[in-house]
């Protein structure tokens, strides 16, 4: 094997160790939140309390908020999913589709 293909081989690995990292990471995190962790949960309600305390005032603002959070619904979740099937069936990508 080549010193050129072994170098490829070798960064070929920090990706996939980047996307472990963070996927262990949230992974944690989703246990923590999910077991009520109370330095977690406290943390979570000044943040919360904080960023509202910011926002409310401001009906631009709760507007923005709004918006993006619409953004993340399960009806624009489904849509998004369903144009993207649609647009890979068009294209004959039949395993990407499904």
């Amino acid at each position: 094997m080549s010193s050129r293909a072994l170098g490829r081989r070798r960064g070929g690995l920090a990706p996939l160790a980047t996307v472990t990292a963070a996927a262990l990471t949230f992974a944690v995190l989703l246990v923590l939140v999910r077991l009520r962790w109370p330095p977690l949960e406290s943390a979570d309600h000044r943040a919360a309390a904080g960023i509202n305390g910011l926002i409310a005032g401001n009906a631009t603002l709760v507007t923005v908020v709004k918006a993006v959070t619409w953004l993340g619904s399960d009806g624009v979740l489904w849509t998004v999913v369903g144009a993207a099937a649609v647009v890979l069936a068009l294209r004959r990508q039949w395993r990407l589709a499904v």
